[in-house]
């Protein structure tokens, strides 16, 4: 049986991830018509985990200038701001007189190149042009950055929809909660058969592929002993809950570690002191323009075909008999 402190934490996360998406949710309506008409391929704002479900959503995109468009800004965004042919960043101390020394030099130098073959060497770039485009369209965009074993770390974009946050007392993005599926195999995988309640036991052994819902939470931890070394006395906590279990072994939770920096680079695009979310990003502006151009295709469809096959008015008597509508019949 849980105990009552993992209970009390189940039901924190769960009720904080609630106050979390009611925060973000007049946004959600904004968001659904970008993704409509914009970028299918992103967006994931529906309690389930359907795969390839923008496969239909292009049916309904008449004209892609407005995803060109945002695939362009995305490209400038990259080659401009994050150039992975070019030396885009630089290190410094922050003390002018210490960065002069030789021996600092020699040493910033040499940890910018290992910080340059490390981005290369993962998906770092492949992840910030995902998010450059995430940026551009919906306004703000999370990438979690997670510690790997074969690469160093491991960047994860986040898809608009699946993620809630929250900023600190200086308007500082300090809190990612986001919402995503793991199979039973993958869940046995990662934590330990014995780690999983009885339901994905029982999934584990008859449907392996069966997926589950899982909420990780990171955010401040607020009680806390700083004088303790062990991950959870960090300033930081980073908890993995399994929302679908039964409730039996230790409330769903997976894990309960923490982080000594928050582990999530957030981009806001024209965020403000008091925004959470961005609200003035370029596909929110272009947002009505893009509803009308594809109004307006879909008119100017009608109106050719009209042209082409307009309706007819014959007489009765040709109501049995064969009529040629080729040109020249």
């Amino acid at each position: 049986m849980p105990t009552n402190d993992a209970l009390r934490l189940r039901e924190g996360i769960l009720r904080r991830w609630t106050k979390l998406k009611n925060i973000r949710e007049p946004f959600i309506e904004q968001w659904l018509e970008i993704s409509k008409h914009v970028t299918p391929a992103s967006g994931r704002f529906l309690d389930s985990n359907r795969k390839n479900q923008a496969r239909d959503s292009w049916n309904h995109i008449y004209n892609n200038t407005a995803t060109r468009a945002a695939n362009i800004l995305a490209a400038g965004l990259m080659s401009g701001m994050t150039d992975p042919s070019s030396q885009w960043f630089a290190l410094t101390t922050g003390d002018e007189k210490l960065d002069e020394s030789y021996a600092v030099k020699l040493y910033l130098d040499q940890v910018q190149r290992v910080l340059e073959m490390a981005f290369a060497r993962t998906n770092t770039y492949q992840s910030l042009h995902h998010g450059w485009r995430e940026v551009g369209v919906y306004g703000t965009e999370p990438i979690f950055i997670a510690e790997d074993e074969k690469y160093g770390f491991t960047c994860y974009p986040l898809r608009c929809g699946e993620y809630s946050i929250a900023t600190n007392a200086r308007g500082e993005p300090d809190t990612l909660y986001r919402k995503f599926w793991m199979s039973a195999a993958q869940l046995a995988d990662q934590y330990g058969r014995n780690a999983l309640p009885q339901n994905v036991k029982n999934a584990l052994d008859l449907e392996p592929d069966k997926e589950f819902k899982v909420i990780h939470a990171i955010e401040p931890r607020t009680i806390r002993d700083p004088s303790k070394l062990d991950n959870k006395n960090m300033p930081w906590r980073s908890l993995l809950l399994l929302v679908d279990g039964d409730g039996a072994g230790n409330a769903g939770i997976l894990e309960d570690s923490g982080y000594h920096e928050f582990p999530a680079v957030v981009g806001r695009w024209g965020a403000t002191y008091t925004d959470v979310y961005s609200e003035e990003a370029p596909g929110m502006v272009a947002l009505g323009d893009v509803l009308q151009l594809q109004h307006s295709e879909l008119q100017k469809g009608n109106a050719i075909d009209y042209m082409v096959n307009p309706p007819l008015i014959l007489p009765t008597s040709a109501k049995t008999s064969e009529i040629d509508f080729l040109p020249g019949g």
